[in-house]
């Protein structure tokens, strides 16, 4: 078997099928259509139809890149029963109680046994904690007739998409690749091979799972500590932004930037990390420290933006709602959050230049401009530092609103210029 499928994926005859298209799995499979027969799954069935029309409402890729591939797109699991392999990009998020929530991994794997998980790769690029590959391999074990590497083979190579990124991109990011043996590692190798320009081989699964949480990990910390400063700042009146240029002005010191810390990873894997150590006896002390203070961060703002604002009812406009710089990824946007939050006291507009009306409806709101135009706004809150924002300018943004508008510039896009920040 893992010959004649080793040949197939060498000889590009083999059939590859993708399970999810997000962020992730979408442009994964224009790449493989470059070079395979590929299938995109996914039970929106709304997605489906948009991209059998060519058409990605999200623009995660462009139509005119749909328009060149000639993938089937699909919402019926039956349609991937010959797959080669089966790549999943299904997101891994966590529940009410900030526990793993892999119900969508578990059920993709259901319906690869529907279909006969026979002489396939299983590959999954989703984030998990260590030791989670290993639990859905003993699943397709416990629930069919087959055995690992004999019949059937697995690998993990998470993924490192940043949406928006146009320098690290999916080509060009080194992908860290890992499989339940040897003779798996050299298929998911000789696939990815095609179109990443470096790959780093991981000793084995465990490690390359470990490798990838700990990525978003390490950056939610460190923002938490800058996140840390800007609040003791804020307690001495001393601008944040100051002290931090100052302080970057020695050699080693890392430079982040304080702000509303969203999105589906660093929002996330903390809670994944933290969430395996307690399982093998270890409580984490500094992971979910991090994680809290940044998810404080958000009521801080709405807290100082209301006792700025003493009146109710007050005009405001906050400019972006993504969860980060020149991108319309909005999973776990604490922008969203924050409008959330002052729409409680206050009449508040949003106005974000990467979200379609299609995806603010979605999303429930329902108070955003298409365009802006003056107003009489209170306050201006830009919590966003969109390149768009930037070349705008700040007096241009200051015309938007009333005379004497404040503006709030979270992300001190326009330092100096603003009357808060964080």
């Amino acid at each position: 078997m893992y010959h004649f499928l080793r040949k197939k994926i060498e000889q590009k005859k083999a059939l590859v099928s993708i399970i999810g298209l997000g962020y992730v799995g979408l442009p994964l499979l224009i790449e493989l259509s470059k070079h395979y027969e590929t299938i995109g799954y996914d039970k929106d069935i709304t997605k489906i139809n948009n991209l059998k029309r060519r058409k990605d409402i999200k623009k995660i890729v462009s139509n005119n890149q749909l328009q060149k591939i000639k993938s089937k797109f699909t919402e019926k699991i039956k349609d991937l029963r010959n797959s080669d392999v089966i790549i999943i990009t299904l997101p891994t998020p966590v529940n009410s109680k900030n526990l793993p929530n892999l119900n969508g991994i578990y059920q993709s794997l259901k319906e690869i046994i529907t279909i006969n998980l026979k002489n396939k790769l299983i590959i999954l690029e989703s984030t998990v904690y260590p030791g989670a590959s290993t639990e859905f391999i003993n699943f397709l074990e416990n629930n069919t007739n087959y055995k690992i590497n004999k019949d059937f083979y697995f690998g993990y190579t998470p993924e490192r998409i940043n949406p928006g990124d146009k320098k690290n991109t999916l080509r060009t990011i080194t992908r860290i690749i890992s499989g339940s043996n040897e003779k798996s590692l050299n298929l998911v190798k000789i696939l990815y091979q095609r179109f990443v320009k470096k790959i780093c081989i991981a000793k084995n699964i465990e490690h390359a799972e470990m490798a990838k949480v700990i990525e978003n990990c390490q950056r939610d910390i460190n923002i938490a500590f800058i996140n840390e400063i800007a609040l003791i700042c804020d307690k001495l009146n001393i601008s944040s932004y100051e002290v931090l240029n100052l302080a970057s002005t020695k050699w080693n010191f890392l430079k982040f930037s304080p702000g509303l810390v969203g999105g589906h990873c660093i929002g996330v894997d903390p809670y994944y990390l933290a969430y395996k150590a307690k399982k093998i006896g270890y409580k984490s002390k500094i992971i979910l420290s991090g994680r809290n203070l940044n998810e404080s961060i958000t009521n801080f703002i709405a807290k100082k933006i209301n006792n700025i604002l003493k009146k109710k009812h007050s005009k405001i406009l906050l400019m972006g709602l993504s969860y980060k710089k020149d991108s319309n990824d909005f999973r776990n946007s604490k922008s969203i959050d924050l409008y959330r939050k002052l729409k409680k006291k206050h009449d508040v507009k949003v106005y974000d230049p990467y979200l379609n009306q299609e995806i603010l409806k979605k999303i429930k709101i329902d108070k955003s401009i298409k365009k802006l135009s003056k107003s009489n706004y209170d306050m201006i809150v830009i919590s966003v530092d969109h390149t768009k924002f930037k070349k705008m300018g700040i007096d241009r943004i200051k015309k938007i609103g009333k005379k004497n508008v404040l503006i709030f510039d979270i992300k001190n896009l326009f330092p100096n210029y603003s009357n808060f920040s964080l």
